[in-house]
C-alpha cells in the first residue's frame, strides 16, 4: 500500500475536431478541456481578435501540495520446478485527488465557417489575399484557445498502472538464468506493451548481473544492463534498461533521445543463514 502527496497534475484533450465539407463551404467545430491542478498555478489570460478571452500562459506563485492519494501494488511467483519460475504483478493501481483550491479549469468550444477567398480584381473594396490568409489564419487559431472557467472544484485522476508478467529458466544451479517479461503500461487514450528478453547472472553469492533487450518498440536499439552488489552489511545496484549506443563527434546521441539509469542503495535489518548440503546460504530480510 502507498500513501501518495500530488504535487502537480495539467490535462488537455479535443473530444471533438470535425470538420464538415461541401461544394461551397467548410463549417469547422472544436471542443477541448484542459485542466490544471498545481498550488499557485494562475492562468493568463488575453483577448483574440474577436474580442473573446483565452490562455496566453501560467502564472506561478506559492509552491505547496496539491491533493492526496493512494495506490497498491500487487505481485506473486510460482515455482513451477527447480528450473521454471513464473510471476506477475499489477502496479500503481491507485487515484490522486486534487484539490479545488489547486484546479483550474479551461473550455475550447468554437466554430469556424470558410467559404473560400474572394479575388479583389476588379473590387478595389475587398481585403487583398494576404488579408484574408491571415484572417483564415487568425480563424483556426481560435479553434484551438481555451478560456478559463468560473468555479473551482476538485478531481480525481487514475494513475497509469502496469501489469507485468514474467517466466524465468535457471541453469547451472541457479548461476544462469534465461527470462521474458511483458510489460504493458495503460496510458490512454491506449496501452503500451513492451516485450523483454535477459540473461542473468549469478557467479556468487554477492554479486548478480543481468543483460536485457526489448523488441516491440525499440527499433532494434534498446538495451539494458544492470549490477547488484550484496555483500554483508549492505546492497548497491545500478542499471540502465535504455542506453544510448552511438554518438557524433560531439558526444550528442544520434540514435536515440533519452537515456535511463537507476541507482541506489537498501540496508538489510535482519540475516538468517540456512544449511542445505555441505553448502550454507545467506537469505537477506529488508
Amino acid at each position: 500500500m502507498k500513501l501518495l502527496p500530488g504535487l502537480g497534475n495539467a490535462d488537455m484533450r479535443f473530444q471533438r475536431l470535425h470538420a464538415q465539407m461541401n461544394d461551397e463551404s467548410w463549417h469547422i467545430t472544436s471542443r477541448g478541456e484542459l485542466y490544471t491542478s498545481v498550488q499557485g498555478l494562475e492562468m493568463k489570460s488575453k483577448d483574440d481578435d474577436q474580442g473573446r478571452p483565452y490562455v496566453d500562459g501560467f502564472d506561478y506563485g506559492s509552491f505547496g501540495l496539491s491533493g492526496f492519494g493512494a495506490a497498491v501494488d500487487l505481485g506473486a511467483s510460482y515455482k513451477f520446478d527447480d528450473n521454471w519460475t513464473f510471476s506477475a504483478s499489477l502496479l500503481d493501481l491507485g487515484f490522486i485527488g486534487w484539490k479545488g483550491s489547486s484546479t483550474r479549469y479551461a473550455l475550447a468550444d468554437a466554430e469556424f465557417d470558410y467559404d473560400g477567398f474572394d479575388l479583389p480584381i476588379s473590387n478595389s473594396d475587398l481585403p487583398s489575399l494576404s488579408d484574408q490568409f491571415d484572417a483564415m489564419k487568425d480563424d483556426l487559431e481560435n479553434l484551438f484557445h481555451f478560456e478559463e472557467q468560473e468555479g473551482r472544484s476538485g478531481r480525481t485522476t487514475m494513475l497509469v498502472a502496469t501489469l507485468i508478467a514474467g517466466a524465468e529458466y535457471t541453469i547451472m544451479d541457479n548461476k544462469i538464468s534465461f527470462g521474458l517479461l511483458s510489460t504493458t503500461r495503460f496510458y490512454r487514450p491506449k496501452a503500451y506493451t513492451e516485450l523483454t528478453v535477459s540473461a542473468n547472472f549469478r557467479p556468487v553469492w554477492w554479486f548478480s548481473g543481468s543483460l536485457s533487450y526489448s523488441m516491440v518498440h525499440s527499433a532494434f536499439q534498446t538495451y539494458g544492463i544492470a549490477l547488484n552488489f550484496s555483500p554483508n552489511g549492505f546492497n548497491f545496484f545500478v542499471g540502465s534498461d535504455y542506453m544510448i549506443t552511438k554518438v557524433n563527434t560531439q558526444y550528442i546521441p544520434v540514435n536515440a533521445r533519452a537515456e535511463n539509469i537507476y541507482l541506489g542503495m537498501s540496508i538489510p535489518l535482519q540475516y538468517r543463514k540456512t544449511v542445505a548440503g555441505s553448502r550454507s546460504r545467506v537469505r537477506k530480510f529488508y
